[in-house]
């Protein structure tokens, strides 16, 4: 049996959600590749070949500390280009700017527990011969799904 992925599942008198976290994925899936590549004779290291990128499922949290960002360093809101920001780093292309780091830490939920969105793993190819490698990979990533989720 190999559980591919694990889910916390929070059950509340009023409501049942499943929140998955990627984390692990990001270094299991680089090590998996580098084996990979290993055994089947290739010199090259997972970071050689692809772009993983960890992000949060739920952009909203991103925009508001984008928008606090601009604001803080006196930044016109038209001069960078929000969603454009997130593609380039979706795809590898730029890093994580330290605005979407810190989007990233727990905050406090209404109970006063640490709490953070769901998380995705973004794996890109570096050149187009190995996107439909990048595209299996993803496919096999995410080929869980849950069917129904009741919030009432």
């Amino acid at each position: 049996m190999i559980p591919v992925h694990s889910f916390t599942d929070l059950i509340t008198n009023s409501s049942t959600v499943i929140y998955t976290y990627s984390d692990g994925a990001l270094k299991a899936c680089q090590e998996m590749i580098d084996e990979f590549f290993k055994e089947f004779g290739i010199d090259k290291k997972c970071e050689d070949v692809f772009n993983l990128v960890l992000l949060m499922e739920d952009t909203d949290v991103y925009g508001e500390c984008f928008d606090k960002w601009l604001e803080e360093n006196g930044i016109d809101p038209d001069s960078i280009d929000f969603e454009e920001t997130m593609k380039k780093v979706r795809s590898g292309e730029i890093e994580k700017p330290k605005w979407m780091i810190e989007a990233e830490k727990p905050k406090k939920d209404h109970w006063g527990e640490p709490s953070r969105s769901s998380t995705n793993l973004y794996i890109s190819a570096k050149s187009p011969e190995n996107a439909p490698l990048a595209k299996l990979i993803r496919k096999f990533l995410y080929s869980t799904f849950h069917e129904a989720e009741y919030n009432g």
